[in-house]
């Protein structure tokens, strides 16, 4: 038997355990390792606190539902069946993974402070008896916490499940010599099970545990409005489709307050059984016209996924939105855009087949009623997986992504739930709150048979803050207190303390955009190098690159010697007939392997380490504007701002916009003067205030975050309608602004299709040959690509002004129409409708300022951009020749010697694109590689000397000098340098 804790994990782990269990494991045996003394918790001091007198019976009852207890609120032989579940155990996956890893540390210990103890007797009673406390303690001293203010305590709760899971695990395992289960006469008899109870109550206090709960989060409108409208923008060419999903998504927990995991599949073992939201689930039901109402069932539940009877499928009704700036939230108008782009509704193939159906109810496809709600996403998010689910983690880390876009961290899908919970309680009361949430557990004859339950509460209204003038004054004053979302302050103020601990990327979460290009110092790829799980990835992989160089012959540590990935196919090619490598040719295959895949390990856990480091700076950049705002007066002219509103009530200002009674109240005389007396007076109390109140706002809620308490709610109930437009028209609009990026793509997808895989240029393909020009007005003379990346790249190459050619066709080949859709003059040519554009159009100012940008665009050669003068003096240095030293030769070297994990740390310092920096690497190295064969075969010189110019200019050369200084430029730059305008 092995002395190691390696040992027992992995004779344990051949049940499978999951890659976090072995982890916690692993960390626990590597501490214990590194203690050189094992009685160091051997005897703790006594507990300084009296043990709780509880009468026997109590203790016993507690004893026979211990399988039913979890932080001390769940209790009952009921739960404690529910618990156990069915199905081999996998019910519960998250009880059943805490468990297993509880088993596996004990194990470790054992092995490690008793190594002559048999496997088998682990959970000998003796061995349990006379371990148990030094076991718990050395959990308690050897667990990093991620709680308290320094991020680093372990919380009382934590220590208090340990026990529980522990207890448990005796009750089952415990036996005596005989074999007979003992686990009972152990927790209660020898009194185990109440000495650890004391001990837990001692650890909270001699370790200075957190006993608090953790500080919550809420998720209101006013931070989800921010985070769709970002990620619309960034969605205006590519992955509209997985964007689409993340809407529906979010209207429809921010409206109903459902769990991830109700939505997606949070185990395997649910994802078997095809647990989660599928397309049968909802039933869209037209209203009027472009207006459709939603009744989503929900069918699974926490804690009632693996029961005989999961009573009743609770449904909710979602109706329209009834105000324009409330659309976003329309979960009828983001389903129907989302199932259109999917192909899911039966009968209709357009945008338009959906607008003009009477039919009473929009039905799914037959063949896709089975498939699920919400698709898995691709691995870079741009796309969804057809027919594959996905998963409540996925779902939760998109929401993060769209959230860290808006520069708001800590972002948990648990906190819409607790808003809308909250929302709820505060308009309808508790009893319908809990209701909604999937909290009334004790349902009366009432709830199981005659009522409608959850279809008859307006949650669409009380969401959307059309019910806030009905509720109670007092609880009208709840609302706007909490109109200042914890989002916006609390998430992002304890995303400093709490943003190291968060997970990295779920296999299908989406990661949509490039971060902002922020240069990592060295201090801080340090410190990212320095993270737990870099380290470990890092430990592991030096282990196997030994093990690599000891299976191979002795030489090829020296000739490849770099430990990349990639020098291992090429010295297996070198030492193909090797008599050392074809023996061990097996093992270092899967040594190789192995090595790909600790390699990614690491390189995620870096990622992981380097964006935390991002965000915790940026967070705290958002706290520091967040005090700065809150603690002054900001210097504003809004005096200026007023006198140009003035605008407003004069001429037509607003027409066939605004209904008349706004632009009445607009025009009301004296609105102008009484502003800006407003203005100035508000002005003055608000610096009055600035300067004699301290900042502090420790007593203003429980966290310590200051709630403004005159920033209202929003509340359209009573509002006047502002916008004079249809709102069918609006929805139109809106669901055609949605679906544009889908089309277009399709369109895209098509061509390519017909060219044999290659995308095409609509620019340069509908321009005349002679304005297909890039920047610098270079002459394109390539309109087709083979990937997407290559054809963005060559877009970005073309004008604004160029971009509206593809606007301008037709059906017909050979006829043209104006960009403006209201306009729909048809012409012959682009050429005229360019005319057109720019002299007779209604919006020809527009156009003409987008021709003129064109036209001034940077110019040159055709060949380049216009070099400074410093450019061309280096330039003609070059020609003559310029000395390299052995400096230089050795940046040559390490360019050429690149690692692709060296390309990864260039990559996450300067935060660049890593696989377009992986796909350059080729030519630098082998640009470098040629430089220096060349200087190596006398082909080039390492130390070149300068040509002697004294005598005169080298042939050309004098020429190209002269027509330099006789042009217009060289003039100009002669008149900057006599101003003294032309730096050294």
């Amino acid at each position: 038997m092995s002395s190691t804790p390696g040992a027992s994990t992995s004779r344990a782990g051949a049940s499978g355990p999951s890659n976090q269990q072995d982890d916690s494991v692993a960390a626990f045996g590597a501490a214990l390792n590194a203690t050189k003394n094992k009685q160091r918790w051997a005897d703790p001091p006594p507990a300084d606190l009296p043990p709780e007198l509880n009468n026997e019976k109590a203790r016993t009852q507690r004893l026979l539902n211990l399988a039913g207890i979890k932080e001390g609120t769940r209790m009952g032989v009921a739960f404690a069946h529910r618990l156990q579940g069915v199905g081999g155990g996998s019910s519960i996956s998250g009880l059943n993974n805490r468990r297993r890893t509880m088993e596996l540390k004990w194990e470790v210990y054992i092995i490690w402070v008793d190594p002559d103890v048999d496997p088998t007797d682990h959970w000998l009673n003796e061995v349990v008896v006379g371990h148990w406390e030094d076991f718990f303690y050395a959990m308690v001293d050897l667990t990093p916490g991620r709680s308290g203010e320094d991020g680093k305590t372990l919380r009382s709760a934590t220590v208090y499940e340990w026990s529980q899971t522990w207890s448990w695990l005796v009750l089952q395992k415990c036996v005596n010599r005989e074999g007979a289960k003992v686990g009972q006469h152990v927790l209660y008899k020898q009194g185990v099970y109440r000495q650890l109870k004391d001990r837990v109550l001692w650890f909270s206090h001699h370790f200075q545990l957190d006993r608090h709960i953790k500080p919550q989060s809420f998720v209101g409108r006013a931070p989800l409005l921010l985070m769709m409208r970002a990620g619309y923008k960034k969605t205006e060419v590519y992955s509209r489709v997985p964007f689409q999903q993340s809407c529906v998504a979010l209207s429809l927990v921010c409206q109903i307050a459902a769990r991830m995991g109700s939505l997606g599949f949070s185990t395997p073992a649910h994802l078997a059984k095809q647990m989660y939201a599928k397309l049968e689930d909802v039933k869209i039901i037209r209203v009027s016209y472009c207006r459709w109402k939603v009744i989503f069932n929900l069918k699974y539940r926490k804690g009632h996924n693996w029961v005989a009877d999961a009573g009743h499928i609770t449904r909710y009704t979602l109706e329209p939105v009834t105000k324009i700036h409330n659309l976003w939230f329309d979960f009828g108008v983001h389903l129907v855009s989302f199932l259109h782009m999917r192909k899911a509704i039966q009968g209709c193939e357009t945008l338009q087949d959906i607008f003009e159906s009477k039919l009473e109810e929009l039905r799914i496809k037959p063949d896709m009623r089975k498939e699920p709600l919400f698709l898995a996403r691709t691995a870079k998010g741009e796309d969804l997986v057809p027919s594959k689910a996905a998963s409540a983690k996925g779902l939760t880390r998109t929401f993060q992504v769209l959230a860290e876009d808006c520069g708001f961290y800590g972002f948990t899908s648990h906190g819409i739930r607790r808003e809308s919970g909250d929302r709820l309680g505060l308009l309808l009361g508790t009893e319908v709150a809990q209701e909604v949430l999937v909290h009334d557990e004790d349902r009366t004859t009432y709830h199981r048979s005659y009522s409608r339950n959850t279809l008859n509460i307006p949650v669409t209204l009380a969401m959307e803050g059309e019910l806030d003038a009905q509720a109670p004054a007092v609880n009208q004053i709840a609302l706007r207190r909490n109109s200042v979302t914890d989002m916006v302050l609390d998430s992002i103020i304890d995303s400093i303390e709490r943003i190291c601990s968060r997970p990295g990327n779920s296999d299908d979460a989406i990661i949509e955009g490039r971060a902002v290009a922020v240069v990592l110092t060295d201090e801080d790829m340090a410190t990212a190098n320095e993270d737990k799980e870099v380290e470990r990835a890092q430990f592991d992989l030096d282990g196997l690159w030994g093990t690599y160089y000891e299976k191979m012959p002795s030489q090829a540590k020296i000739t490849h010697g770099q430990r990349d990935i990639e020098s291992i196919g090429k010295a297996f090619e070198r030492y193909k007939n090797n008599e050392h490598y074809k023996k061990n040719q097996d093992e270092l295959e899967k040594i190789r392997a192995s090595l790909q895949v600790l390699g990614e390990k690491r390189s995620a856990a870096l990622r992981v380490a380097v964006r935390r480091i991002h965000q915790v700076d940026e967070a705290r950049e958002k706290v520091e504007e967040l005090l700065e705002s809150n603690n002054s007066v900001p210097d504003l002219d809004l005096s200026r701002f007023l006198l140009t509103a003035d605008s407003v009530s004069k001429g037509d200002f607003g027409q066939g916009v605004l209904t008349e009674a706004a632009i009445t109240t607009l025009r009301q005389a004296g609105l102008m003067d009484e502003l800006l007396s407003e203005h100035i007076r508000d002005d003055e109390v608000a610096r009055e205030n600035a300067e004699a109140e301290p900042f502090d706002d420790s007593n203003d809620n429980e966290n310590g975050i200051e709630v403004q308490e005159n920033a209202g709610q929003f509340n359209d109930a009573h509002e006047k309608q502002v916008f004079d437009v249809d709102m069918a028209e609006a929805v139109k609009k809106f669901m055609i602004s949605m679906n544009l990026p889908v089309e277009m793509s399709e369109s895209r997808e098509k061509i390519a299709k017909a060219n044999g895989g290659k995308y095409r240029c609509e620019v340069c393909f509908t321009l005349p040959p002679e304005q297909r020009t890039g920047r610098y007005k270079k002459v394109l003379t390539t309109n087709t690509f083979s990937t997407k990346t290559h054809l963005d790249r060559h877009l970005d190459s073309h004008t604004e002004w160029q971009k509206l050619a593809p606007y301008m066709r037709t059906e017909s080949p050979t006829s043209f129409k104006c960009p403006i859709f209201e306009c729909g003059q048809k012409f012959s040519t682009v050429e005229e409708v360019q005319e057109h554009c720019t002299t007779n159009c209604d919006d020809s100012p527009v156009f003409k300022s987008l021709k003129r940008a064109h036209e001034n665009r940077s110019r040159g050669t055709g060949t380049g951009p216009r070099t400074s003068l410093k450019a061309r003096k280096l330039a003609a240095e070059l020609e003559q020749g310029i000395e390299l030293d052995d400096e230089d030769m050795a940046v040559v070297k390490w360019w050429e010697n690149l690692t692709s994990d060296q390309v990864e740390q260039i990559a996450l310092k300067y935060n660049l694109d890593f696989e377009e920096l992986t796909a350059l690497m080729p030519d630098i190295k082998e640009a470098m590689g040629s430089t220096r064969e060349q200087i190596r075969d006398g082909k080039a010189h390492m130390v070149k000397p300068k040509r002697d110019t004294s005598q005169g200019l080298p042939p050309g050369l004098e020429d190209r000098v002269d027509e330099y200084m006789s042009s217009e430029r060289f003039n100009q730059e002669v008149e900057r340098r006599n101003r003294g305008e032309f730096g050294s």
